[in-house]
């Protein structure tokens, strides 16, 4: 028989920790949450998750990032957001 090669079996990325006070450009963003670009627009669009701008650059505080996953684990909607806004 021949020894199976554990890494060869894993294709799923090890996922990093995000980290509070880093700043993300828009590909580490997917890369850290795992979620498409579209799916980044689409929270932007929506006031889930702030991105933010200089120039061209386009990115994200991990702190933002954060606040956005866990908005969406727990279901909060626009109008809560609004809400623990004020």
């Amino acid at each position: 028989m021949s020894e199976i090669d554990v890494n060869v079996i894993s294709a799923r990325p090890v996922k990093q920790p995000i980290i509070e006070n880093a700043v993300y450009e828009r590909e580490e963003a997917i890369a850290i949450t795992g979620f498409s670009l579209s799916t980044l627009i689409q929270a932007e669009k929506s006031g889930g998750l702030k991105g933010r701008h200089k120039g061209r650059r386009r990115y994200y505080l991990g702190s933002d990032l954060l606040k956005w996953l866990q908005e969406e684990h727990y279901g909060l909607t626009k109008i809560d957001r609004r809400l623990r806004s004020r």
